[in-house]
C-alpha cells in the first residue's frame, strides 16, 4: 500500500484498523523509518534513472 501514493498514511493506518499515530510507531518500530521516508525512499529508487556503468 505505501508502495502506490494512491492512499494517504493515515487512509492505510485507518485501513488496516490503527491508529495512524501508533501504526508510525508501530511501522518506524519493525522498519526503522516512517511510513512517509518509507515511500519517499521508494518512490525515489523507482523514479530516479540508473546512472551504473556496466563495464565488460
Amino acid at each position: 500500500m505505501l508502495q502506490k501514493n494512491e492512499m494517504s498514511i493515515s487512509q492505510i493506518a485507518t485501513t488496516l484498523t490503527y491508529d495512524p499515530s501508533n501504526f508510525t510507531k508501530f511501522f518506524k518500530k519493525f522498519t526503522g523509518s516512517t511510513p512517509k521516508q518509507y515511500r519517499e525512499q521508494f518512490l525515489l529508487r523507482v523514479f530516479t534513472p540508473n546512472t551504473e556503468t556496466v563495464t565488460n
